[in-house]
């Protein structure tokens, strides 16, 4: 066998192996990717409420970097994202005023089809149960 015989098996194999591969699918977004896509905005309002004087906050989720709204309501209180994620969920906020408040988050079902669910806190209770808003 000469190295030219060799040499032309060799790039034939090559080439039927080439032609066999199966193609690389995309990867569909992790949670990680949809976090980085989406982010909560606080808004003060000006506004002052109730009794406790408790500060009003416009909170709207939108899409980074764009300003594309996806949900929005008020809540009261001092608002954080530097919370953890909680229970799923790819972005959260919380709103907390006088031992209370109210958490938001964004959650990613099986079908990628994106819910936005609310429950209430309260540092004497705990959790409420999460209910779908949107």
């Amino acid at each position: 066998m000469t190295i030219r015989t060799l040499l032309i098996g060799s790039v034939a194999t090559l080439s039927l192996i080439a032609c066999t591969q199966q193609p690389i699918k995309p990867t569909t977004p992790t949670p990680t990717a949809k976090r980085a896509a989406m982010e909560w905005v606080t808004t003060n309002t000006g506004e002052m409420v109730g009794e406790g004087n408790m500060p009003s906050n416009k909170i709207t989720l939108q899409v980074q970097g764009t300003g594309e709204e996806i949900y929005s309501t008020n809540c009261f209180g001092t608002t954080s994202t530097e919370m953890q994620d909680v229970e799923g969920s790819v972005a959260s906020i919380q709103c907390w005023w006088a031992g209370g408040g109210d958490q938001y988050g964004v959650f990613i079902g099986e079908a990628e089809q994106m819910t936005i669910k609310h429950r209430t806190v309260d540092e004497e209770a705990g959790f409420g149960t999460w209910e779908e808003v949107k």
